[in-house]
């Protein structure tokens, strides 16, 4: 299920288990290399990824039953998405993420809310919907210019 230059979208399927999801984590770094995408825009990826299907293994089955997640990846121009889809209970991260109170000393903070956070900070672009009984939610981070030859990814002459 490895993506390929001349197809910039892919997707996979996994079980709402845990276990699962160094699947994706694989996935994510296949598609990034087919697709020359720079290393911090995978890892940005995978991270946000990781959160996410956490969250939605971890909360979003009550019933304990097995259910399926698909997870799409595509790249077109400059910018790289990927679309979390699971038939959970509705569960919008944007609003759960928005309440997260940062500025409240550690002990006194409610457990929960920073790695969605984290997450939104990791993408240009986090997006929820509720469709029909699947939730979808979409990521995109736009794929910086690469370094010229000699130069780091900020920039930067190399100098070795």
């Amino acid at each position: 299920m490895a993506a390929s230059p001349d197809s910039p979208e892919q997707q996979i399927r996994i079980l709402n288990r845990l276990d699962q999801i160094a699947e994706i984590a694989a996935f994510v770094e296949a598609f990034g290399s087919a697709n020359g995408l720079p290393e911090d825009v995978v890892n940005a990826l995978n991270v946000a990824l990781d959160e996410a299907l956490c969250n939605a293994i971890s909360y979003g089955f009550p019933d304990g039953g097995q259910h399926a997640i698909t997870v799409r990846l595509g790249c077109q121009g400059d910018e790289v998405w990927a679309e979390v889809v699971d038939d959970g209970i509705p569960f919008d991260p944007l609003v759960s993420s928005s309440a997260s109170d940062v500025d409240t000393g550690l002990h006194d903070r409610k457990v929960g809310g920073l790695g969605l956070l984290f997450m939104r900070h990791l993408m240009d672009d986090v997006a929820y919907r509720r469709e029909g009984r699947f939730n979808r939610l979409r990521l995109r981070k736009a794929i910086g210019a690469a370094a010229s030859p000699g130069e780091d990814a900020t920039g930067a002459a190399d100098d070795s």
